[in-house]
């Protein structure tokens, strides 16, 4: 909203400036009213009004719903989104649910992904959602989206899960392998790089 404020604050300031150098202009006019010329043509007829058509609503979106536990797919884009439930621990399940909230800014500062339902524009509810960690699961580190992989078919720099250390936000208990903290809700993630 900084933009919104900036705008109307640039909208005062020019009222306030406009107010000053009207008031500071004199005039030795005084107004009064002057009647309209008569017009030589009758005044055309009140035309009939109809009423304005309002645009009917779109309708809204379903509101999808998962619990806390329930796994997903989420494909498309950020403003198109698709989701659907999906088996967790299956390549087609990306994202576990972690929590449901009112507005996505409720969840917490450290999940991977969120995805809201909205009515009007306005958001209704919303998923907050870490990765499916499966252990033993290999995952695709390339690109913006972590995602399950077919261990036999990695590439240089994909990671096979080993253990989830809850409790601990300190990477460095994965010992050798490599380690992402969850800080906010102190979890670990321990993998090897393949």
């Amino acid at each position: 909203m900084p933009k919104t404020r900036r705008n109307a604050a640039a909208l005062l300031l020019g009222v306030a400036v406009g107010a000053a150098l009207l008031s500071g202009c004199g005039s030795d006019i005084t107004p009064r009213a002057v009647a309209e010329p008569a017009s030589e043509k009758a005044p055309d007829a009140p035309k009939p009004t109809t009423p304005k058509r309002t645009p009917t609503p779109k309708a809204d979106e379903p509101v999808f719903t998962a619990e806390v536990g329930d796994c997903v797919s989420l494909t498309g884009s950020d403003t198109a989104p698709v989701i659907a439930l999906a088996p967790c621990g299956t390549p087609a399940a990306g994202f576990k649910v972690v929590a449901t909230v009112a507005k996505h800014d409720e969840c917490a500062a450290d999940i991977d992904q969120w995805y809201a339902s909205t009515r009007g524009g306005v958001e209704t509810s919303a998923l907050c959602m870490d990765v499916d960690w499966v252990v033993g699961q290999c995952y695709s580190t390339a690109g913006d989206v972590i995602g399950k992989i077919d261990c036999a078919a990695v590439t240089p720099g994909d990671v096979r899960l080993l253990r989830i250390i809850s409790g601990s936000d300190d990477p460095a208990e994965c010992g050798a392998g490599q380690g992402f903290a969850y800080t906010v809700r102190k979890t670990v993630v321990c993998a090897e790089r393949l």
